[in-house]
């Protein structure tokens, strides 16, 4: 499962977001048409997670040359 961001558009200009476990792209769209029917588009978007275990420690800042 990965995480997706949809945002549906409506055709009347107004739009929705929604953040959701999905196990591809394909079922988060198909999920959205089912609820949206009449969406002007639809965007999929896949998140990526950077920070996997922990605290991050901060980066040492480098001394301008």
């Amino acid at each position: 499962m990965h995480s997706y961001h949809v945002t549906i558009h409506m055709p009347d200009g107004s739009h929705g977001v929604h953040c959701a476990l999905y196990p591809h792209g394909g079922a988060a769209a198909e999920r959205a048409i089912v609820l949206f029917p009449d969406a002007a588009r639809i965007e999929v978007m896949r998140l990526a997670t950077v920070l996997l275990h922990g605290p991050r420690q901060p980066r040492p800042c480098r001394e301008a040359a």
